[in-house]
């Protein structure tokens, strides 16, 4: 019976960036968002080395993946519901429903997937070891972060230091992230960086990177509000080579926007020198695009990243990748930091 408790035990469980490793048994769970992807998951453990053992993790298996996990004698959980594992001595363990990192799946996506969460988090993230032993009240009034909104955060993760609410943000893996970008819910306080409102122009001359953004910066100057886009951002940071940039804009600044920059709307089948523009209802200031703390003119510097990768939600699988890879990348230099 100790055994058992021991291998269902929640200590077993380490988040990973593909889900959780079951320290017990060596297994590698990969998390999966909906039962669509289990048949492409189990293509990719036939691919990978017969030393290597593999579960699976979803909420919503019907009995027959269930019985097709068992047959292939791969280990499976449904959080709140079963678990079953495999274990290296040939025997079958089930358990009663519990959760792993409870606390992690059970926080409301709108609690941090918000202008104000994702400033405050990034603001965290970027506190260093003196600034992240300040109290929330402190730091609030520093950078100006909302301090209700931060209050919220803390109280659901059930932290009181600032130190401790930056660990349990890194430990919620990659997923939950995604998912939570995801979610329609985080749209109501926040603008995409393409909607049913976006329309597509063309730049006349060469749509030339440098040339783009000084103009960008002289818009600014004239008191228009106006911020540059997902694909612009990826263009900046040089892992998107794309013929085309986005913006967002003030929707009363549109056609200001469209004159100052000698655009003219796009026609069929044109696919250069293109501008898609974004209009926003509110001003540019409430999406919080911009990262609090830094002080470079570099204009990557300025951005906050975590607002951006929300907002990227183009379809294109090499922007997908991309995001992915750039959130990825942004975590392990956190941790780096933090550890």
């Amino acid at each position: 019976m100790l055994e058992k408790e021991t291998i269902l035990s929640e200590k077993s469980w380490i988040p990973t960036d593909y889900g959780f490793f079951h320290t017990k048994e060596n297994i590698k769970f990969v998390k999966i968002s909906n039962r669509d992807s289990l048949k492409d998951i189990l293509k990719f453990f036939d691919l990978m080395s017969r030393q290597e053992k593999f579960g699976v993790i979803c909420n919503s298996f019907k009995e027959s993946d269930l019985q097709l996990l068992r047959d292939k004698k791969i280990s499976y959980c449904i959080p709140e519901r079963e678990i079953k594992i495999f274990s290296s001595k040939n025997s079958e363990i089930e358990g009663e429903p519990f959760s792993i990192n409870e606390q992690l799946h059970k926080i409301n996506p709108t609690i941090i997937v918000s202008p104000s969460g994702l400033e405050i988090v990034d603001t965290i993230f970027k506190l260093d070891e003196s600034e992240i032993q300040s109290t929330p009240a402190k730091i609030s009034k520093t950078y100006n972060l909302s301090r209700s909104k931060l209050s919220t955060i803390m109280t659901a993760f059930k932290v009181k230091k600032l130190f401790d609410l930056k660990g349990k943000l890194l430990d919620l893996p990659p997923t939950w992230w995604f998912e939570s970008f995801n979610n329609p819910i985080t749209k109501r306080k926040m603008t995409p960086f393409k909607t049913v409102k976006t329309r597509k122009y063309v730049l006349k001359g060469s749509n030339d990177l440098t040339q783009f953004q000084d103009k960008i910066i002289k818009l600014k100057e004239q008191k228009i509000e106006v911020e540059i886009g997902g694909i612009s951002y990826l263009n900046l940071l040089g892992v998107l080579r794309s013929p085309e940039f986005d913006l967002l804009v003030r929707a009363d600044q549109l056609v200001a926007v469209v004159e100052l920059l000698d655009l003219r709307p796009a026609k069929k089948g044109e696919v250069a020198n293109l501008v898609w523009i974004t209009p926003l209802i509110g001003g540019i200031k409430s999406e919080k695009l911009e990262a609090k703390k830094i002080c470079s003119t570099n204009a990557l510097k300025r951005i906050n990243v975590l607002r951006y990768l929300w907002g990227l939600n183009y379809d294109e699988e090499r922007v997908k990748e991309e995001r992915r890879n750039i959130l990825e990348e942004y975590f392990n230099e956190i941790r780096k930091r933090h550890n």
